[in-house]
């Protein structure tokens, strides 16, 4: 708070007395120009969900959960998938309209199951996320340099940009 008043030009004043408690005052110097409403901030742009589907796939619970919170929040109808295996179960009695799928996981790998999605479904948007930079993944999160990644964490901003972008 004193950060905040003396790099206002203020000055802040403190009295305290045992078992009456503590009062705080902050004096700020007058404004000697008229205030000015500010500007309405720019439409925002339209980055929610219009009903459609996300197949979302990731093996850590925390990240699909709220991955997919974000989502539902902002008009996405979403599929869970913990493993790709069930992402393969979801996609072949599901329809969906997009896959968000985590780069590196156990058994199956984002890469891979991408292929595989795409086989069953041509031309399904898709998107891939990760914690891990590209120099670090190496072969094992081997992606085209054209496919979209994600890097986690990611703000919710940013997701519903990027899939709305996909989508359209």
């Amino acid at each position: 708070m004193h950060g905040i008043v003396a790099g206002s030009g203020g000055s802040l004043s403190v009295y305290s007395e045992p078992g009456m408690g503590t009062t705080f005052r902050a004096f700020f110097p007058p404004a000697h120009e008229h205030a000015v409403a500010p500007a309405a901030p720019p439409a925002a742009e339209a980055t929610g969900g219009r009903g459609e589907t996300v197949l979302v796939v990731e093996d850590e619970p925390a990240v699909r959960q709220i991955t997919a919170r974000i989502l539902r929040r902002n008009g996405y109808s979403v599929l869970e998938a913990a493993s790709g295996a069930e992402a393969l179960t979801l996609a072949a009695d599901h329809h969906f309209d997009m896959l968000l799928t985590d780069l590196v996981m156990p058994q199956i790998s984002g890469p891979e199951l991408a292929q595989r999605i795409q086989q069953m479904h041509p031309g399904i948007p898709m998107l891939f996320m990760s914690g891990y930079s590209q120099d670090v993944l190496g072969p094992r999160g081997a992606l085209d340099a054209d496919a979209p990644l994600i890097q986690k964490p990611f703000a919710a901003p940013e997701l519903l940009k990027t899939i709305r972008t996909l989508l359209t």
